[in-house]
């Protein structure tokens, strides 16, 4: 052990660097741990309790990159709030859909234009 390390002004200097340090990175730490996704905050579409999951760095990049945020998802989320999983109609065109996925089917052909965005 290094002389220095003996004297106890030394060893409480230590103590407390290290304790800060550990403040600091459990800090930092939580500033990677508890995301929540704005997207997902601020789409009427997603349902509350989506909207507050906190995810680590990497749980938050791989979830944007998913489907979910994509306007398709959303289109269909919005078909299944207003009509649950049944028989709905187009507001666009006014043409009986006979499930969500009917739905952005019919979007995709007829209303190209609402996925561009």
């Amino acid at each position: 052990m290094r002389q220095g390390m003996k004297d106890p002004k030394v060893m409480e200097e230590v103590r407390k660097f290290s304790e800060e340090l550990k403040i600091e990175q459990a800090e930092e730490f939580a500033k990677v741990r508890n995301l929540t996704c704005l997207q997902c905050k601020l789409d009427g579409t997603v349902p509350y309790t989506k909207k507050e999951v906190y995810y680590n760095r990497a749980e938050l990049d791989g979830h944007v990159k998913e489907d979910y945020h994509s306007r398709k998802a959303q289109l269909k989320r919005a078909y299944v709030i207003d009509h649950g999983e049944g028989k709905g109609t187009c507001t666009l065109g006014a043409r009986e859909c006979a499930s969500s996925d009917d739905f952005i089917s019919h979007v995709e052909s007829a209303h190209g234009e609402q996925l561009a965005i």
